[in-house]
């Protein structure tokens, strides 16, 4: 009886900087390799949505980053990784356009299994497994997501609450600041993340989004009591949800940032 073997695996891999022009090339890698397969149009929507999660939410958008695809194929069985350079990781929620923050969504929809590996130190690597030529229904997946976090269903599609002009706006507002300013046009949308270092150790940062949302993070360094976590937290929040007294003192006039 002839011994029978395992296919041999294909790889390819490719360095990417971390700018919003390159999501476009990370898919024209993708889609150079599958070569017209039933499934190459899923397959680089998938990449497509992990590569802006890359360049939109970790530190390979800071300058000089970059981000890395490396994609394998084994028999039927694609496997594509997106590795970043590490940060915060944040579940998306979706908003109720139903765009933004539905990439992840979207990747559990069309791919046969999806995960990630690494930490906030050094890197992420976010994959799928996709069948090169049997595609997945996307209704079949769904739950696929939700079993890994609860997601707000989104309400009827609304406009956009910051243009283009508004968004530059704000990020020049906020550069005046002392922040370092990014901000990328997506197929998602438009996003903007305004970061502070003051001492190059500490880090602030801000995500604020075209519909209005905005998202503070900020680090807490290694041994800071808990109590002192908890302070913090409650003060940016009573900051961001506090409505202003009359006759309360500015306390950022002019915005300083110190």
């Amino acid at each position: 009886m002839p011994e029978t073997t395992a296919a041999p695996q294909l790889a390819w891999s490719r360095v990417f900087t971390a700018t919003s022009a390159q999501v476009q090339e990370a898919r024209r890698f993708l889609a150079a390799i599958l070569d017209a397969a039933p499934a190459a149009a899923d397959a680089t929507l998938c990449l497509s949505e992990l590569v802006t999660n890359a360049v939109v939410h970790s530190h390979s958008r800071k300058p000089g980053g970059h981000f890395t695809v490396r994609a394998g194929i084994r028999g039927d069985l694609l496997r594509v990784e997106v590795h970043d350079q590490g940060g915060p990781w944040t579940w998306p929620v979706c908003r109720r356009d139903g765009q933004h923050g539905r990439g992840l969504l979207i990747v559990a929809q069309l791919a046969r299994e999806w995960g990630r590996a690494g930490d906030s130190t050094t890197g992420w690597a976010v994959w799928f497994d996709m069948d090169v030529r049997h595609p997945r229904a996307p209704a079949t997946a769904t739950a696929a997501f939700t079993r890994r976090t609860a997601m707000t269903e989104p309400g009827p599609a609304a406009p956009a609450q910051y243009d283009a002009q508004l968004m530059r706006a704000i990020a020049a507002e906020l550069t005046a600041c002392g922040l370092t300013t990014h901000l990328t046009d997506s197929r998602a949308g438009l996003d903007l993340t305004a970061t502070l270092s003051p001492s190059g150790k500490r880090e602030a940062e801000l995500i604020i989004d075209e519909d209005g949302y905005a998202e503070l993070r900020y680090w807490n360094p290694p041994g800071t009591p808990p109590a002192e976590v908890t302070a913090t937290a409650l003060r940016a929040l009573n900051a961001v949800t506090r409505a202003p007294q009359g006759g309360e003192p500015d306390p950022f006039p002019g915005y300083p940032i110190t």
